[in-house]
């Protein structure tokens, strides 16, 4: 992960390249940085690789791929936290500057509608919002896809890329970092990025996009395996509680993000979502207080990742709160010739999970941290040795990775590093059309 500690000598350096114009240079070195921390490379690294696998005689059968496609979804860079914090003019230190946020806009068109979006994570004041290092982080993720989808024969050009983001300013100046990353530095045509969709592209709108889904919601939260996780996680949300009054700022308490337990009535507790949101900033920035060790904030993301999980993984509640945005991501990898090289989509880390519930993905080893991207690619698949009857035909296979890391898709039980685009298609309907209705809520 790139953190604050590895950007922080460059970050005034960096400040006056952009404004001195030297763009492409800064995309090169921050591609460098991405590198020193472990941003890992895909397997698929051409359009023409080769992967072995086996049947269920063992015989060994070699494919080659070529890209048809590819779309990324990724969490917006860091940001300063959601909750008010004491030392505003600290973080206020850590924003960048107008003139750099300019720079990034250029060559970007911005759709969006009527309504505004409204939501307990809107940037206010300087809390919520993109950081320095955040920009670095996305420029630097540009800089990674362009590398890995460069082909010298078509190189990627404004219309062949189709943008989406949600209506957040740091999702959006996100989204344009890597643009510029890419390297797109369109001649009298802009990249257009429509911010129209944001209560499908998150799993937690407010309101909710039905009231079956808050019930739901509820009933979920209200298991008792979830109640007895619950008492025995509260310790630690307590002390962390008490180790963090002293630096939050107004109005920290009543927030209300994603899917939460409410505190009880003896203290006030701040949700699980706060306590990772807050911890999360402090620690990149080693600024944790004294009483909250690296060990507890791994721990409070964990156990906010259970509790997503656990919920998310509901096939009815991934159905309704992630249905339309996973449906856009199929409808998109369909033989279209109309369809985009590669598909952005700007979001949040709550979105990165309802997906990977909705797709039936194995479980990440951790959260998706800032900059974060889930990768779809649609490759044609071909047998590098024919089989003896000749009837190996070419085939459409989606391949799911989380960070350059292979995430296994999991239908009926069976482990697939790829799957074949009919069967995924055929799968994913199938469980949306499980139950038109919630089935009645039973005591389990």
């Amino acid at each position: 992960t790139l953190s604050y500690m590895h950007f922080h000598p460059i970050i005034m350096v960096t400040t006056k390249l952009m404004l001195l114009g030297f763009i492409t240079q800064l995309s090169s070195s921050t591609a460098h940085a991405a590198k020193w921390n472990g941003i890992r490379r895909r397997v698929l690294r051409s359009s023409t690789a080769l992967f072995s696998t086996r049947g269920g005689s063992e015989q060994v059968k070699e494919y080659s791929y070529r890209r048809i496609s590819t779309t990324i979804c990724h969490r917006h860079g860091d940001r300063t936290s959601i909750t008010a914090l004491k030392d505003e003019d600290y973080w206020r230190s850590t924003l960048p500057k107008p003139e750099i946020l300019k720079e990034i806009a250029r060559g970007t068109l911005i759709k969006r509608s009527d309504k505004s979006t409204k939501h307990s994570a809107n940037p206010k004041g300087c809390w919520g919002k993109l950081t320095q290092l955040g920009i670095l982080q996305m420029i630097a993720l540009g800089s990674q896809l362009k590398e890995e989808l460069s082909d010298t024969s078509r190189p990627l050009a404004p219309k062949d890329i189709r943008v989406i983001s949600t209506d957040f300013p740091r999702t959006i100046q996100s989204v344009q970092a890597v643009i510029l990353g890419l390297g797109l530095f369109p001649d009298g045509e802009d990249v257009v990025i429509d911010c129209r969709h944001t209560h499908w592209m998150i799993p937690d709108p407010q309101p909710r996009n039905s009231e079956e889904q808050l019930q739901l919601e509820q009933y979920l939260i209200s298991r008792p395996h979830m109640v007895q996780k619950e008492e025995e996680m509260r310790p630690l949300a307590i002390r962390c509680t008490n180790a963090l009054k002293e630096h939050l700022g107004q109005n920290a308490f009543g927030i209300k993000m994603g899917i939460d337990v409410p505190a009880g009535d003896d203290q006030r507790v701040l949700p699980w979502a706060q306590l990772a949101e807050i911890t999360c900033c402090l620690d990149v920035r080693d600024r944790l207080p004294k009483g909250i060790t690296p060990e507890d904030k791994r721990a409070i993301s964990s156990h906010l990742a259970w509790r997503w999980f656990q919920s998310l993984r509901h096939p009815r509640l991934a159905n309704l709160a992630m249905n339309k945005f996973a449906t856009e991501i199929i409808n998109v990898m369909q033989p279209h010739t109309d369809s985009p090289r590669l598909t952005i989509y700007s979001c949040h880390d709550s979105s990165l999970l309802g997906l990977i519930c909705a797709f039936h993905l194995e479980t990440p080893a951790r959260w998706p941290e800032y900059g974060s991207f889930l990768q779809v690619d649609l490759l044609e698949r071909e047998a590098a040795v024919p089989d003896g009857n000749n009837s190996q035909q070419n085939e459409l296979v989606v391949r799911f990775s989380l960070n350059g890391e292979l995430l296994r898709s999991h239908w009926d039980g069976e482990p697939r590093d790829e799957i074949p685009l009919k069967m995924l298609c055929n799968n994913f309907n199938s469980s949306c059309n499980k139950g038109i209705e919630s089935p009645q809520f039973e005591k389990q």
